[in-house]
């Protein structure tokens, strides 16, 4: 199903939306505070040129502004885009098995910078700080990984989601998924991200009265 838009502003990209269903917190690596009051989700592509633009541009000043002072928890959901990009289901395998160790974040940064291409050299160079078992992470990259990306793919595609990146804001509901408020697509530019959080983190009747 697909979610319904109840207003937008096109000429600004804001758009604000109501999915018929949350959004499942399955299957995505999280970076932030549990308690913060809201969340964003991406679904992106390490592949994906506007991925790498946002990944090392804007979501910087993102984690800086709202995410180090505990106001917002960013996600990040598997939508490797195979038929354009040949690398990024194999790149979606590595960061999802650095995940299980405790490395996600490393090695979304590293792919990033890689254009998406995965080998061996980076788990060499990322984990062993973090006292990964190399032995699991192999064990993990011959195809242990792949349900949790098809869970994320099958979820996008669920809500419409077909290009990379889009991005969900909104807040956690009582059993942990995410009640979408507004929503964004492509390589936006930080002041737009800045716009629709401070409208997210104020709340729903300080959005009401700014109309």
């Amino acid at each position: 199903m697909h979610p319904r838009a109840t207003d937008a502003i096109l000429g600004g990209h804001l758009v604000r939306l109501q999915p018929a269903n949350p959004v499942s917190m399955d299957a995505t690596a999280l970076k932030g505070s549990a308690s913060a009051p809201i969340t964003m989700v991406m679904y992106s592509d390490f592949q994906c040129p506007f991925c790498k633009t946002f990944a090392q541009g804007t979501l910087p000043r993102i984690i800086e502004r709202y995410v180090d002072p505990g106001q917002l928890q960013v996600g990040f959901k598997h939508l490797p885009l195979e038929s354009i990009h040949p690398f990024a289901f194999r790149a979606a395998e590595a960061a999802e098995c650095a995940r299980h160790q405790g490395a996600f974040w490393e090695m979304h940064d590293a792919l990033f910078e890689s254009a998406g291409r995965y080998d061996a050299s980076l788990f060499e160079r990322l984990l062993p700080a973090k006292a990964a078992d190399r032995a699991s992470f192999d064990v993990c990259m011959s195809g242990l990984a792949d349900r949790d990306i098809r869970i994320a793919v099958d979820q996008a595609q669920t809500l419409g989601v077909t290009s990379t990146p889009t991005f969900f804001v909104g807040r956690l509901n009582p059993v942990g998924e995410l009640v979408v408020e507004y929503s964004l697509s492509g390589a936006r530019p930080f002041e737009e991200f800045d716009r629709i959080l401070m409208r997210a983190v104020a709340g729903p009747q300080n959005d009401k009265e700014s109309r």
